[in-house]
């Protein structure tokens, strides 16, 4: 298994791209809308004329190329820091190998990798979780983690982002056995917030599942049962598609996703209360 290290402080989101051209395409608009003759002058006269005598309208309006310069010009500084000389230092790890006698840390091009054997190696793992408030309640995320190695009196660390964490996470803690020792933890984004110390409390209860009985179930109860219910209610569209479908139109063939979606929803969620009734019989076994 090889890592490619990608740094929360200087990763760039899809969210963040997808605002960038919102932005961008705000701008473009006003551009075109103001005859090609974009000033400040031109466009406070502008919006002045749409906002209608509205005056939170008005200042909204003219936050809005304040918030795009910042927000754009936060996110090329991010970019642009990545390649300073000071943050490409020789102690930087820029790539995580597990071989079969033990992990090789990857440094830049002027610095020689670092293997590390399993049985002189502890491993430690810390995720970091938070929770996301959607319509439909709160969603429990992992976040960035921290991974660091110790042989001897020397620690080796770095911060990583997976874009796929219940996925790669589950990877990373199968080669667990290898190493001297291991420890595993996951940390509240904010002590404070009392959501993600209960979205650190379900996702540390996930990957402590699967050490314990090497089953992953991302999903809890409430989660699965939201996922039937909406899985039902979108397979509930087939028969208006069916009804659709002799017309052969655009809206009839786009009237066939929510179905596919449904059907795929309730694979999701059936499968997850299987995982989940395997956890809870092992669970009551063991006691």
């Amino acid at each position: 298994m090889r890592i490619k290290i990608r740094n929360p402080k200087s990763y760039i989101s899809l969210h963040e791209i997808l605002t960038i051209v919102m932005f961008t395409a705000f701008g473009f608009c006003f551009f075109f809308l103001l005859d090609g003759q974009f000033s400040w002058q031109s466009y406070t006269a502008f919006v002045t004329e749409i906002s209608e005598g509205d005056l939170i309208t008005l200042l909204l309006f003219k936050l809005l190329p304040i918030l795009m310069v910042f927000f754009i010009g936060n996110i090329l500084y991010r970019w642009i820091k990545c390649f300073l000389p000071s943050h490409s230092q020789m102690s930087a790890i820029r790539t995580i190998e597990f071989l079969n006698e033990g992990v090789k840390l990857g440094y830049n091009k002027n610095t020689l990798p670092v293997f590390l054997p399993y049985p002189e190696t502890r491993f430690n793992l810390t995720i970091t979780a938070f929770d996301v408030s959607t319509k439909n309640g709160h969603r429990s995320v992992a976040g960035p983690c921290v991974i660091s190695f110790t042989q001897g009196n020397q620690t080796f660390v770095c911060d990583h982002l997976s874009a796929r964490p219940f996925t790669f996470f589950p990877q990373l803690l199968d080669y667990r056995a290898r190493f001297a020792s291991f420890h595993f933890a996951v940390n509240p984004r904010s002590l404070r917030n009392s959501w993600d110390k209960t979205a650190a409390d379900k996702i540390r209860t996930i990957f402590q599942d699967y050490i314990d009985y090497g089953i992953l179930c991302p999903y809890d109860k409430a989660t699965c049962n939201m996922l039937l219910g909406l899985g039902i209610l979108f397979s509930l569209f087939i028969i208006q598609s069916i009804v659709l479908l002799n017309s052969l139109t655009l809206f009839a063939l786009l009237t066939l996703i929510l179905p596919l979606v449904g059907i795929y929803m309730i694979c999701k969620a059936v499968k997850a209360k299987k995982l989940t009734k395997q956890i809870e019989e092992l669970k009551q076994n063991i006691k």
